[in-house]
């Protein structure tokens, strides 16, 4: 069980390398999609700072609390899932595994939801599915607590939503020029 756990804390990896080879491909294609991706990408690397920049904040705002670091006995809790032991009163808060992974699945269920999908429901399904298996993830190897967990999950809703707001604003004038 383990093993699984550790396979799904390296998945936000995967997310980075493909949306960087999909940004460069799409450079290569039409105008709109390159807009689109490079606000993607850069939604995607707000997804992977934004943690660190509040877990730097709440360790300054409130010191003492223990809900801002992470649970006794985590390990693997790095980017990639490969350290040893966390330091006690390592921070926590919020989740930089569930930030990204609910950045790019909320981003695919809200451009699902947008341009009307066939089998959406499927697609919603399984991205879902993963935001929950990177929680279980995380949970499981004691990486986070659950407010931790939910606090990763929306940094990561409100990223992929301002990103779409930033892409729906450009598709839209682009769309008022032609």
């Amino acid at each position: 069980m383990l093993s699984f756990a550790n396979f799904l804390s390296i998945l936000p990896l995967y997310y980075i390398i493909f949306t960087t080879i999909t940004t460069i491909y799409s450079l290569f294609l039409d105008k709109r999609i390159i807009l689109h991706m490079l606000f993607y990408f850069f939604g995607l690397m707000v997804a992977l700072f934004a943690p660190e920049f509040v877990k730097r904040l709440t360790k300054v705002i409130s010191p003492k609390s223990l809900y801002w670091y992470r649970p006794k006995g985590a390990k693997g809790c790095d980017f990639q899932s490969l350290k040893g032991f966390a330091e006690p009163f390592t921070p926590g808060f919020p989740s930089g595994h569930m930030t990204l992974t609910s950045y790019v699945m909320i981003f695919n269920i809200l451009m699902t939801l947008q341009k009307k999908v066939k089998y959406s429901n499927l697609i919603i399904l399984i991205n879902v599915l993963f935001i929950i298996a990177m929680g279980w993830a995380r949970y499981y190897k004691k990486c986070h607590n659950i407010f931790q967990i939910i606090g990763g999950i929306l940094l990561g809703a409100i990223i992929a939503k301002i990103t779409l707001n930033f892409i729906e604003k450009i598709t839209s004038k682009n769309k008022n020029k032609n």
